[in-house]
């Protein structure tokens, strides 16, 4: 089974490519390296470079890849970031759901995490 895994050269992406490679996956990284890095990334797994705020980029990326299930990690980790600028920023709301439904639209499995969801910023 192919896995597409956006943000997948950030630091939680990246444990998500390699975990779903040990388990015998496929798998693709989606990722604008705007934080990740490719040496995140283990040799051989291919890598689109694209911007989920780009729509059509977006869905032509999981039209050629054909992934079975897509394991959303990309975002923006800092909460006080993404709140300045919540509608720039690709992991903010409501961005991720734009692009969500150009995948929505071709997957039946996605999986979306976002650590910033778990914390406040500091006042």
């Amino acid at each position: 089974m192919r896995v597409l895994v956006t943000g997948g050269a950030g630091f939680i992406g990246s444990h998500v490519v390699e975990q779903a490679l040990q388990a015998g996956f496929e798998v693709a990284v989606l990722d604008n390296f705007s934080t990740g890095k490719r040496e995140n990334v283990p040799a051989g797994v291919p890598i689109v470079e694209c911007d989920l705020r780009d729509r059509a980029a977006t869905l032509k990326a999981v039209c050629e890849l054909k992934p079975a299930l897509v394991s959303h990690q990309a975002a923006q980790a800092s909460v006080p970031a993404s709140m300045i600028s919540a509608g720039a920023i690709t992991g903010s709301v409501p961005q991720p759901y734009r692009s969500a439904s150009a995948i929505a639209s071709r997957q039946r499995r996605w999986v979306v995490a976002n650590e910033s969801t778990f914390g406040a910023a500091a006042p």
